[in-house]
């Protein structure tokens, strides 16, 4: 069982499709949009020239240095094997670094690169290759790194329930259900960290000890619209909502902790569900 890992300290976040934000490039003849108000979608109906369509972005970013954000995170799939994703980002002086090579799934992929360029990342191009079809991008996230929360033989856990009105016996036989929805899950990290100052699992250099890292993560929530977050029960999209730290009676160094994150969706849950969340299905 692996440690459970959350993003930080977010540059630039492409969650959704606003196609005043994109041009469009290539051979082949597609459409963009945005689909399930969640996921950037390429639809390629004609082939043509290299067999390629791709969309960037529009305004080169200028925003944010390599060496401070220097990873990049994508989650992306395909309607079937034959259509290929690819992700390219440019730096400023216009060389490219291929993130995604020539890829397909049709079951939701998260993928996690460095880069390797120097200065500023300007543009970054999502592609629809080779084939007839659609290519479903649903995030593209410039980020810091990834700390890895202290665990000691805790627990992460999540809580799914569906929402239900009980209609009691008035006038008839039994009683019945109306399901009436079902809320966003609640996901509980319980674990230990060490408070004394040295080595930590941090993320980035200017902590110096875990406790701090667990602090800058709810302090940057406000900034930033979700983290992406990484365990054996649960990976997704997360708000941190609260933090609870305590002294261990038996260990002055030793603090507990207890961090609640609660899920991030904008997709509407008739059309995206726990289900598929959770399990992988792709759009």
């Amino acid at each position: 069982m692996a440690n459970p890992s959350i993003t930080n300290s977010h540059a630039k976040l492409y969650d959704d499709c606003t196609v005043a934000d994109w041009d469009a490039h290539g051979g082949n003849t597609g459409t963009f949009a945005s689909y399930l108000n969640d996921w950037i979608k390429l639809n390629v109906t004609v082939l043509g020239g290299a067999n390629d369509y791709y969309i960037h972005n529009t305004v080169d970013f200028h925003s944010f240095i390599i060496a401070t954000y220097p990873m990049i995170m994508y989650r992306y799939c395909t309607s079937d094997l034959n259509i290929k994703a690819q992700i390219i980002v440019y730096d400023h002086a216009g060389n490219p670094q291929t993130i995604l090579p020539s890829s397909s799934s049709t079951t939701p992929v998260v993928g996690a690169e460095t880069i390797t360029l120097t200065g500023h990342v300007d543009k970054v191009a999502l592609y629809a290759n080779d084939a007839v079809g659609t290519v479903y991008y649903d995030f593209i996230l410039f980020y810091a790194g990834t700390f890895t929360f202290p665990f000691v033989s805790k627990e992460v856990s999540i809580d799914i329930s569906n929402n239900y009105a009980h209609l009691p016996i008035i006038g008839k036989i039994g009683s019945a259900t109306q399901w009436l929805g079902a809320p966003d899950t609640t996901i509980h990290i319980v674990g230990g960290v060490d408070a004394s100052v040295g080595a930590s699992t941090r993320w980035h250099d200017a902590y110096s000890k875990d406790l701090g890292v667990l602090y800058q993560v709810m302090h940057q929530a406000v900034d930033e619209p979700w983290q992406w977050f990484t365990s054996d029960v649960f990976s997704g999209k997360v708000t941190p909502a609260s933090l609870r730290v305590r002294q261990a009676a038996d260990a002055e160094q030793l603090l507990d902790y207890d961090l609640e994150l609660a899920e991030y969706r904008r997709g509407s849950p008739n059309l995206d569900n726990y289900y598929t969340r959770f399990w992988g299905v792709g759009p």
